[in-house]
């Protein structure tokens, strides 16, 4: 949210300024500057395509570009230059790049990110009625929004070399959006005062959202230290803390505040050092419960979004099998997944097989209730890996 709040009404001065409609003093153009730096500086899937697209601007228009655009350009580029070089924007970067290399594979895989794409399904929806009814048009608006386009060209090039989604998708959809307003504005007469006071005030609204989540993520935050100081307020080691995990009712907030329980299981890049497991209180309780007829054949039981099972003091678990199904049949999103899911299959069956037994990697081990419980890693959304069978060494 804060990174779109600064980087909107950059772009909209910016455009301004390039195009002609607006013409800056120099202290202005120094408050624009400022501006820029701390957009370029917030967000690497927002800072690496509008950097690019301003390259690709400087090389197309070096020639006529004044001193007050060299300077909001290089303004831009030295807060995004502060992101990407920065340690922990490298070590995403590498693991990221992490297993498979062959670029088809990764080509075909970056397409199941785009379940949450709408504006970007959209614009191209808008772009083959451009080619099916005017050529001419389609041909001038790429020349005339050529910059948005670079934006969005370097966008979808950050998710299908990488194979990134989740946050990369957001710059994608933001990109579509902003092409589509301005060819509303270029062909329907709109009056360029409307769209800026409409940027103005979605910059505004999403900074004001950001003000109300500085408190509940002060909330979390408090909820993920009481945790961890209970973690550690014993010298012996503790098998287990249950914790309730923080959340908000408001469906405004809830979803943009990182929870403390997510933040310790898979935020690895900030985990803090435990010395302990932590669980949930609900599953903790549930655990407490069970015993071990719950465990008929090796079964995995799920509770949540984990899958436990009982780790017998007489053998070692090594490997589970698992399938690949829908999380939940009436949900559309699911079956797209599963659909680009089965074409992978068809070219790299060795990668992305239906059925498989899989060595144990990063479990954990739970002791509650006198019972020793060993849990799965989060399966991943919106296709869950079923995991039918814990197999014994």
């Amino acid at each position: 949210m804060l990174p779109l709040a600064l980087l909107l009404p950059w772009m909209f001065f910016f455009f301004s300024h390039v195009e002609g409609k607006s013409q800056y003093s120099w202290w202005q153009v120094l408050l624009i500057a400022l501006l820029g730096f701390c957009a370029g500086w917030t967000h690497e899937i927002f800072a690496l395509p509008v950097s690019f697209a301003c390259f690709c601007y400087m090389c197309a228009h070096y020639k006529e570009m004044s001193a007050q655009t060299w300077i909001l350009i290089f303004s831009f580029w030295l807060g995004a230059a502060l992101i990407v070089l920065s340690p922990g924007t490298w070590h995403r970067i590498l693991t990221t790049q992490g297993g498979d290399v062959n670029l088809l594979s990764k080509f075909l895989t970056s397409f199941k990110v785009f379940r949450y794409g709408r504006m970007f399904y959209l614009l191209l929806a808008l772009l083959g009625m451009l080619i099916l009814s005017r050529r001419y048009s389609l041909k001038q608006f790429f020349k005339d929004q050529a910059f948005l386009f670079w934006c969005l060209l370097a966008a979808l090039g950050i998710v299908m070399i990488l194979g990134v989604g989740g946050r990369a998708v957001w710059s994608v959809e933001v990109f579509s959006l902003l092409l589509l307003i301005r060819w509303l504005e270029a062909n329907f007469c709109m009056n360029s005062r409307m769209v800026a006071f409409a940027g103005c005030a979605v910059a505004v609204f999403l900074l004001l959202h950001h003000v109300f989540l500085i408190p509940a993520s002060c909330q979390a935050w408090d909820t993920y230290r009481e945790v961890e100081a209970r973690c550690h307020s014993d010298k012996n080691t503790i098998h287990c803390v249950p914790m309730f995990d923080w959340q908000s009712d408001n469906p405004l907030i809830d979803p943009f505040v990182a929870h403390p329980y997510r933040m310790m299981r898979q935020d690895i890049w900030i985990r803090l050092p435990l010395r302990c497991e932590v669980v949930r209180q609900d599953e903790y309780e549930i655990l407490e419960k069970l015993s071990i007829s719950d465990f008929k054949g090796f079964s995995a039981l799920k509770i949540g979004d984990d899958f436990y099972w009982i780790e017998d003091a007489d053998f070692n678990v090594s490997e589970w099998k698992y399938s690949l199904r829908p999380v939940d049949n009436s949900y559309s999103g699911g079956f797209l997944f599963l659909a680009w899911h089965k074409m992978l299959q068809h070219f790299f069956p060795s990668r992305y097989p239906a059925q498989a037994v899989v060595s144990v990697g990063n479990v954990t081990s739970l002791a509650i209730g006198g019972l020793r419980f060993v849990r799965f890693e989060k399966p991943i959304f919106p296709i869950r890996r079923e995991i039918d069978v814990v197999l014994k060494e």
